[in-house]
């Protein structure tokens, strides 16, 4: 008899039991890819219409709102002199989902992109003055042909990496041509 009741419950629980997501905003391209969505508790930087940048957590998202509660943190020295970090308030203001219209998007795969464009950057510098200075103490000619294209070789890495580091940003407000789409939620039966 024992089994039957954890088998009713088990059916019967579940059932009354149900969960509705917060609506969603997402960033999208111009075909309609979706780049990034929030959803709530989310971390989100964006320019307000006033241009300032604000950085805070969604606390929910209803109405073609987006409620952002920002905490104003700080640091203060203690009687004793220890640093304390503290949060000193937090409020929440709302905002129309159309007035994100420049929006902090997190690229996820970007690591190995800027690992290789910084090792470009470092490597061919590295390689260019470790080299005039090996021809200076050695008193070799720097401007030999052999070493103008090895030189040549370094100051290009020099130049991809730095091309990679610039027109690739790992993490970018949207563009323009970006549109932010505001995703309401069925409602829970």
């Amino acid at each position: 008899m024992v089994n039957y009741r954890i088998l009713f419950l088990l059916i019967v629980f579940p059932a009354s039991v149900h969960a509705q997501l917060s609506d969603i905003i997402s960033v999208r391209k111009k075909n309609g890819r979706t780049i990034q969505t929030f959803t709530k508790g989310s971390p989100i930087i964006f320019i307000d219409p006033a241009s300032q940048t604000v950085e805070g957590r969604i606390r929910e998202i209803r109405d073609d709102s987006v409620f952002v509660t920002r905490m104003d943190i700080r640091t203060y020295y203690t009687q004793v002199g220890a640093i304390v970090t503290d949060t000193v308030s937090a409020s929440v203001f709302a905002y129309h989902y159309k007035e994100l219209t420049r929006i902090r998007i997190y690229h996820k795969k970007g690591t190995m992109r800027n690992l290789t464009s910084s090792v470009l950057m470092i490597g061919g510098a590295a390689y260019i003055v470790l080299n005039v200075v090996n021809g200076l103490y050695l008193g070799e000619p720097i401007a030999d042909a052999n070493n103008l294209g090895k030189l040549g070789i370094a100051a290009g890495a020099v130049a991809v990496g730095y091309a990679m580091k610039k027109l690739m940003p790992p993490n970018e407000f949207t563009k323009p041509k970006h549109q932010v789409v505001y995703i309401k939620m069925g409602s829970a039966p």
